[in-house]
């Protein structure tokens, strides 16, 4: 399947803004650049509405772009070249199998990324492995919602999970999760591929969604419902003008606020039921 990259130019507080709002239009993978970003969409995916949207963005937005066509394996190619070691603390580190091993930390993943948001890079996904840091997840069983690579699954296993159930609707997200959790031997991670129609029916001790403000807002009911009584929901992808509206979302739910982190202009809330 081929892809269309867009090389953006733009200064940092409006490369964030735009990678919230593309990635809300069908582009499934973002990577840094020294004066903006590069984003990626399936060719399939982008419909006239997806180049309208672009061209609304420039009409709120200052920044430039070009647009090229790129084949799956090229992607592997550019991460081999820009994919550096992420350190938390010293409690987590993700790195691509071409790394040499990370022994300092607590817990070590390896990640390859292939066409999949969710390497650690972003301060979303960074946030997220924060919060996960102070949490129970021992016997846990945990959703991913929205998984991507799988880093978060990951991570819930080598936390100590009984079983992680990590769902996305892209096949290449859902294919590539089973192949990090091999690698990763995280025997708890069950991958499943959907939206929220494919959540199994029953309860979760902790639920992690890092996707983005329009999918969190409509997936709030059903998060909620399958959440065990006080059980927690770490939820990013949302930027800080936006966490009035989730939170007041999640209040109506009968979801509370038990924790929020910041970093850059990117939000991550921990609510309990």
């Amino acid at each position: 399947m081929n892809y269309f990259q867009f090389d953006i130019a733009a200064d940092e507080s409006t490369s964030e803004i735009l990678v919230a709002m593309l990635a809300e239009q069908a582009f499934e993978g973002f990577e840094e650049t020294t004066d903006g970003f590069k984003a990626f969409i399936p060719a399939k995916d982008f419909e006239p509405k997806v180049a309208e949207a672009i061209e609304d963005l420039k009409t709120r937005f200052s920044f430039s772009y070009s647009r090229s066509t790129i084949i799956p394996k090229n992607w592997n190619e550019e991460w081999e070249k820009s994919f550096k070691p992420i350190l938390i603390d010293g409690f987590c580190a993700i790195r691509a199998p071409f790394h040499d091993p990370i022994l300092t930390v607590e817990h070590e993943i390896v990640i390859e990324p292939k066409m999949a948001f969710g390497t650690g890079h972003h301060e979303t996904t960074y946030m997220v492995m924060k919060a996960m840091q102070i949490l129970d997840f021992k016997q846990a069983e945990v959703l991913d919602f929205g998984c991507g690579t799988g880093i978060l699954a990951i991570l819930a296993d080598k936390m100590g999970a009984k079983q992680i159930d990590a769902i996305d609707y892209d096949p290449i997200a859902y294919k590539n999760t089973e192949e990090n959790a091999l690698l990763n031997n995280a025997k708890t991670v069950v991958s499943l591929l959907g939206g929220k129609e494919a959540i199994p029916r029953k309860e979760y001790g902790i639920i992690l969604a890092n996707i983005n403000r329009n999918v969190i807002l409509d997936s709030l009911p059903l998060l909620y419902a399958s959440l065990e009584k006080d059980g927690i929901l770490v939820t990013s992808g949302f930027l800080k003008q936006d966490l009035a509206l989730l939170e007041q979302n999640a209040l109506q739910v009968g979801l509370k606020t038990k924790r929020i982190h910041t970093k850059g202009r990117w939000v991550c809330v921990e609510f309990v039921k």
